[in-house]
């Protein structure tokens, strides 16, 4: 017998969360891949995904290894209606659109830096019951019992994400007591992985930091502002590149003209990207970029799919059929 966890995204379109909920397996699959795993259903009533369906299907999209149970999996699915359509809510179906064409022709990778921030009692780890915390402490990468709040969960999240198979790059503490960021890249750490995966495994690396924060009693927080004050903004930022920006004959003018798409894009959109280009790329003249995205809460399959609409416009193909259940 098997342990699987069946993961999925909710419909709150304010704030969108993790469900989860596991079934025993009689045997293990064959292979450890999605369709060894089967289908299933929820009640979508409960998860803001309801209307026409009571029900909808869980179908499996990326498997990994279940760093909580010896003998289990993390099997994380999109959400279809009963006629096996795309939820109106399942943004992973509009970036797979892409997948077959623009994503693997310009080879596409991309990663994400993932700001949280570690609550109980109501508060951040480090803060006090009454007043602030020192605000020029030095939290930012710090290190000692009075600058480095929530280490332990920051700690068993990565050997987790590690034990899970993820694309797990690494951790640090960031500029507020209690907030932490980690990253799932595939410039560090993928090589050949697409966007959709890499998408997969931010969700999987956000449920596994979820659970870990159970096991602690501290609750996760992905709000941009989690306290009032001259803090530092928490966000989603964003590592991508495409096959020519990662080319020494044509890296940085690949970076610039890259650049420049997705700044105009931000514009129009009202998104607002701010974009840099990392010093050790600078300096080796090809690899990636880098992008403030803003929100930690944002949906990376969205992310990615605006990415690589504003660089390759035309690759931009037509939402894939969607059932409307509201």
């Amino acid at each position: 017998m098997v342990f699987a966890e069946y993961i999925w995204i909710d419909g709150d379109p304010e704030n969108t969360r993790l469900q989860s909920k596991m079934r025993v397996l009689d045997s293990a699959p064959d292979e450890a891949v999605p369709s060894g795993f089967p289908t299933w259903s929820f009640d979508a009533t409960s998860t803001r995904q309801g209307g026409v369906h009571a029900e909808c299907l869980l179908v499996p999209v990326c498997v990994a290894r279940d760093p909580f149970r010896e003998d289990g999996y993390l099997v994380l699915c999109e959400v279809l209606c009963p006629g096996r359509l795309p939820h109106q809510t399942n943004t992973r179906a509009k970036l797979q659109a892409l997948a077959e064409g623009s994503l693997k022709r310009e080879g596409h990778r991309v990663g994400y830096e993932q700001d949280y921030t570690l609550f109980q009692d109501g508060r951040p780890l480090g803060f006090p019951c009454i007043g602030a915390p020192d605000p020029d402490a030095g939290y930012y990468c710090g290190v000692g019992s009075e600058r480095a709040f929530g280490r332990q969960v920051a700690e068993e999240h990565a050997q987790r994400c590690v034990a899970a198979g993820l694309l797990f790059a690494g951790y640090q503490a960031e500029r507020m007591p209690g907030q932490w960021e980690f990253r799932i890249d595939a410039h560090e750490r993928g090589g050949e992985e697409d966007v959709l995966s890499v998408a997969d495994h931010l969700w999987l690396a956000r449920w596994i930091l979820e659970r870990v924060g159970e096991n602690h009693g501290i609750g996760v927080c992905f709000a941009q502002r989690p306290m009032k004050g001259g803090w530092a903004d928490a966000s989603l930022d964003v590592t991508f590149s495409t096959a020519a920006m990662r080319c020494p004959s044509q890296g940085l003018g690949a970076i610039t003209d890259a650049a420049t798409l997705l700044e105009a894009a931000s514009l129009a959109d009202g998104a607002g990207l701010e974009i840099s280009v990392p010093v050790t790329v600078a300096q080796k003249g090809y690899g990636h970029l880098r992008a403030l995205h803003g929100s930690p809460k944002a949906d990376p399959y969205t992310v990615a799919r605006r990415f690589v609409a504003a660089l390759e416009p035309e690759a931009e193909q037509p939402e894939p059929a969607a059932e409307l259940v509201a």
